[in-house]
């Protein structure tokens, strides 16, 4: 069941990934829309890439592949990170893009930051839980491990 979980997981990430930058591009980060709109877009991926890193992290558990769960847990760390970072960035645009509007589009403006906003705390708390959860799961593992060792008096005998 390994290896059907963790293509599973990599194909929704492959996916994603795929589909958010055909959304994105092309990047011009410095503009102040495309940035607004690409955190946007990215709040609606960000499911879509949890359900992808829970499935692979459980085929590589189911596996016994530690170390890729350990570095997949510190992978979906860094994800939590950046959508953290990404938050205040769309919070802060949000503002500047709101000073633009006129008064009938503000309101409008100000529910979709609170939307993406929520998404995005979801999404950094989710991918938080995730990533503590795996690398716990490999150092348990681990530790199991070297708990049980090598069996002594194991192989053919002497004779």
């Amino acid at each position: 069941m390994a290896g059907p979980l963790s293509l599973a997981g990599l194909l929704a990430l492959l996916v994603t990934a795929i589909d958010w930058v055909s959304a994105v591009w092309p990047f011009n980060p410095g503009e102040l829309p495309w940035r607004y709109g690409a955190v946007g877009i990215t709040a609606g991926f960000t499911v879509t890439a949890v359900i992808g890193t829970v499935l692979l992290a459980m085929g590589q558990l189911a596996g016994g592949r530690t170390g890729s769960v350990r570095v997949l847990g510190y992978l979906t760390g860094a994800i939590a990170v950046i959508l953290a970072l990404a938050l205040v960035i769309f919070a802060l645009d949000g503002l500047q893009m709101a000073g633009r509007d006129d008064s009938a589009a503000q309101l409008p403006r100000r529910i979709g930051v609170a939307i993406v906003s929520l998404k995005l705390i979801g999404a950094v708390l989710v991918f938080g839980g995730v990533a503590r959860g795996l690398l716990r799961a490999a150092r348990m593992t681990l530790v199991e491990e070297k708990r049980s060792g090598p069996i002594v008096g194991s192989g053919s005998k002497a004779g």
